[in-house]
């Protein structure tokens, strides 16, 4: 009887410890692009008519790979530095979205290494974005959330000229899956992107190092306005020696572990590609790092790569 209190704490902090580790995973693997910048719809729609856009071009086909590692912080000092995951981000092409032409995005992260060894959490999410091609504004949000036992189904649409979005959760874990949520928000913005939308559209605007950008972000049924800014143009190293890259950074994030603050870093290439090469973040639970391991084009049908 004396030990059980002992036992009982112990058994506590171990199960704190781990679900402290499930909610950074589940936000690792987000790649944290949720916080990226993009301009406001009346921002997106002059830009557009700009003909220096076209130096941006909508890089159709296009996938990108990133490598995910944490950094725990100090007092988590018996949690070694590690390899969280990778995930991949997957312009597919044009697709059609009740009778509106519409850019379709796929986003698919997975855990790995030590983190699914440690605490035995996999993690086999997809998100599936469709929106306008001339602005990103996002039309549909699907998304598929594997982690551990948990399994949900979300669909999200926006309603542009009523203002509105629909949200629908399912936990698809049980036979029949169980209605969650059946949602709709009123007085919402016009133009909302989604976080994958977002880095699309703001890989189509010229950027300089004094830019300063706005954006709307949707992340389920919330929104949520950023500023972020450019601080400066670097070099960064690659297996092809030092790469331009400019540097962005926002201190105002959303979504998980990330709605109470914290830093937010992105390396955009400068070239007309703008391809996000890495990004870091510091959050209450450490640092967080991703690196482009990999680019492919990929033609509409998803057949024949061709690596670059």
């Amino acid at each position: 009887m004396k030990n059980r209190p002992e036992k009982t704490g112990v058994t506590v902090n171990r199960a704190c410890r781990i679900a402290w580790i499930k909610k950074l995973t589940h936000a690792v693997l987000l790649l944290t692009l949720a916080t990226l910048t993009v301009p406001d719809r009346r921002q997106a729609q002059r830009n557009d008519t700009n003909p220096s856009t076209d130096r941006y071009p909508i890089p159709i086909g296009e996938m990108l790979q990133y490598s995910i590692d944490w950094d725990p912080p100090w007092y988590l000092f018996f949690l070694p530095n590690f390899h969280a995951g990778d995930v991949k981000l997957h312009l597919v092409g044009k697709n059609e979205f009740k009778g509106k032409e519409a850019l379709k995005i796929v986003f698919e992260a997975h855990s790995s290494g030590l983190l699914s060894k440690l605490y035995g959490m996999d993690i086999h999410d997809e998100f599936i974005s469709l929106s306008e091609p001339e602005t990103f504004c996002t039309l549909n949000v699907s998304k598929k959330i594997h982690e551990g036992k948990q399994k949900r189904k979300i669909d999200i649409e926006y309603f542009q000229y009523t203002r509105q979005l629909h949200i629908v959760e399912y936990d698809i874990a049980v036979n029949p899956p169980k209605l969650i949520k059946d949602k709709i928000r009123d007085n919402m913005p016009s133009c909302i992107h989604d976080p994958f939308s977002a880095l699309y559209a703001l890989r189509r605007q010229p950027l300089s190092g004094k830019s300063i950008i706005k954006m709307i972000i949707g992340q389920n049924e919330f929104v949520k306005e950023v500023e972020s800014q450019v601080k400066k143009l670097e070099d960064l190293d690659s297996t092809d020696g030092k790469i331009k890259a400019w540097e962005l950074q926002s201190a105002t994030l959303m979504g998980g572990l990330f709605n109470k603050g914290g830093q937010f870093r992105i390396w955009l290439s400068a070239d007309s590609r703008q391809i996000p090469l890495q990004f870091a973040a510091k959050v209450p639970l450490g640092r967080v790092f991703g690196r482009l391991i990999e680019t492919r084009i990929l033609a509409e049908n998803n057949s024949l790569p061709e690596i670059q």
